[in-house]
């Protein structure tokens, strides 16, 4: 039977370590599974100085017409996965904000729904267009950015769980069905707006539903909204 191949993408923002702490856990505790996985070290500049990035947020490095460091990573980054032809690529982040383990995509597309079945995350944003165009995800059609809150990543348990996450995409399985939370964002909560009150994922008095905020590294905005939420058996 094919396995299927998967890339796990760390550290665009370098103090950020969630993927290559999966992928060292997977190579030791599940060797056999070590052919199917690779895995880059998306900033490497900014991971060796443990900081965010070394002069433009990669994760808005992507189709630019700009040379800054993070912007050529970018670059070589698609060019690596578009040469691999990977099945899935999992854009591994964590988060300051209090949101437990997530998925961000643009796309519903087939290999994405196959990303979230694998999965137990619950949770799942849908960014559009305007708002990933520069990203990962919406440059790589067969890509999800995955982001566990920062004190959760630490944990044993969640490496736990996302290496069987990665193991059942490889064999093709799936979890078992859950509800899942479908969040299609609308715009961004700007620095300007009251927040007092607002809760991730909890329909705020304002009419919309808070997703990633509390990100400590967001400056130009506070997080996103979102005016629907989708309840789903997936």
């Amino acid at each position: 039977m094919r396995k299927e191949k998967v890339l796990i993408l760390g550290s665009q923002h370098g103090n950020e370590v969630l993927g290559i702490n999966l992928y060292n856990y997977m190579l030791k505790k599940y060797p056999e599974y070590s052919d199917s996985v690779d895995y880059i070290c998306a900033n490497p500049d900014a991971y060796d100085k443990h900081t965010r990035f070394i002069e433009t947020d990669m994760n808005r490095s992507y189709k630019t017409n700009g040379h800054s460091y993070e912007e050529n990573q970018a670059r070589k980054v698609l060019n690596v996965i578009n040469e691999k032809a990977y099945d899935y690529v999992l854009d591994v982040h964590t988060t300051t904000a209090d949101v437990g383990g997530i998925f961000v995509c643009t796309v519903l597309n087939k290999e994405n729904m196959k990303i979230i079945h694998a999965s137990k995350i619950t949770e799942i944003i849908v960014m559009p267009d305007e708002i990933a165009e520069h990203a990962l995800i919406g440059n790589v059609p067969s890509s999800i950015s995955i982001e566990y809150n920062e004190i959760l990543a630490r944990e044993e348990s969640s490496l736990e769980e996302l290496s069987h996450f990665v193991i059942n995409l490889i064999d093709g399985k799936e979890n078992e069905p859950l509800d899942r939370n479908l969040y299609a964002v609308s715009g961004l909560i700007s620095n300007d707006e009251d927040v007092s009150g607002l809760v991730n994922f909890k329909l705020a008095r304002q009419g919309y539903y808070p997703l990633l905020f509390g990100e400590a590294n967001y400056t130009t905005y506070r997080g996103f909204k979102a005016e629907t939420k989708t309840v789903q058996i997936i």
